[in-house]
Parts: C-alpha cells; sequence; structure tokens
C-alpha cells in the first residue's frame, strides 16, 4: 500500500504539498503544542490557486470542491472544539486538508483522523500510566449525563485533573490523512 501511496504522490503534486503541510504540521504540533496559521493558508493559497490553474485534475470542479471540502473537514473536527476537546488549529488544518481532498476524502479522512486520535491517546494514557485516571473521567462523564440528560442538562467537565494532557492532534489529522490517500490509491476508497 505504501508503494500505491507512493505512486499516487508522482502523480499528483498537490498531495506531495499536502504531505509536506502535515509532516511540518504534525512536528510543530509536537513540539509546540499549536498548529501555525500561517501553514494553514499557505496550504489553502496553494490548494486555491492548483484549483484554479488545475480544475480537471483536481476533482473536476476545481473551487466548488475546495471550498466544499474545507467545509466538510471544517464541520466534522468543530464540534470537538466546542466542547474543548481539540485546538481551533486542528479545525482550521482539518479543513485545509478537506480543501486538497474533496467533501468525501474530507469526510474519510476525519473519520481516519478520529481513529488514529483514538489510538494516539490510547498511547499516551499508557505511556504517562493514566489510564486509570482516564477511565474513570469516562465513567465520571457518562454517569453525570446518564442523570442529567433527562432533564436537558449535559456537562462534559472533567473533574480532577485530565488525563492525558494535550495531545498534538495534527499528528492524528496526519495519519488518517495519509491512511485515506494510501486507501484510496489503492482502490480501496474511491
Amino acid at each position: 500500500m505504501v508503494s500505491t501511496l507512493m505512486n499516487a504522490l508522482a502523480d499528483a503534486p498537490q498531495l506531495v504539498v499536502l504531505t509536506g503541510l502535515l509532516m511540518v504540521a504534525a512536528w510543530i504540533d509536537i513540539r509546540h503544542h499549536k498548529v501555525p496559521n500561517l501553514l494553514v493558508l499557505v496550504g489553502l493559497g496553494f490548494v486555491i490557486a492548483f484549483h484554479g490553474l488545475q480544475p480537471a485534475v483536481a476533482h473536476g470542479n476545481g473551487w466548488l470542491a475546495a471550498a466544499s471540502g474545507c467545509l466538510v473537514g471544517f464541520l466534522s473536527l468543530f464540534p470537538l472544539y466546542l466542547i474543548r476537546a481539540t485546538g481551533a488549529g486542528d479545525v482550521k488544518l482539518m479543513a485545509m486538508v478537506g480543501a486538497f481532498v474533496g467533501p468525501l476524502g474530507a469526510f474519510c479522512s476525519a473519520l481516519l483522523t478520529f481513529a488514529a486520535g483514538g489510538v494516539l491517546a490510547i498511547g499516551v494514557l499508557l505511556w504517562k500510566r493514566r489510564l486509570r485516571r482516564a477511565l474513570y473521567n469516562v465513567y465520571h462523564l457518562t454517569m453525570v449525563n446518564a442523570l442529567s440528560a433527562p432533564a436537558g442538562h449535559m456537562d462534559f467537565t472533567i473533574s480532577g485533573s485530565d488525563s492525558t494532557g494535550k495531545l498534538p492532534y495534527a499528528l492524528a489529522i496526519a495519519a488518517g490523512t495519509l491512511t485515506y490517500l494510501a486507501a484510496n490509491a489503492a482502490g480501496l476508497i474511491r
């Protein structure tokens, strides 16, 4: 599947740019716990210009595919931002990914990103030896919301300290998106 991805990248220069941007975003997020706006703007600027110059190569509709993909990418992570489960930079990065891969690609990338984020969170919990605290937090949230939901009140706050700390979610976005690109190139996802 890796060789299939490499062939796809050779045939699609925009995917090479996307891969590079994701690697840089993941590296910066690991080191500084943020995704720079400038990186997202550079990616969006590139993909808008690319779709304008190569509309037939880029999903057939050019800017329409980029705009709708951007919207799907944004909306996929925005609810997590509202409950403070992810940062604004991650939402913007996923929107940029959507502009590169189109609406279906953004949806698939987001689903694979959620899976990669879960694996990342479990890995961090095991590394930091905080699995017990995380399980308590899940239990607490479940019980509080099960009891208060009939009254129309939902509470997603976690008592005490959080379990994992800050996760470099750009790493999960990169892993999910690259998995989507590889699966797409192999013909597993269209």
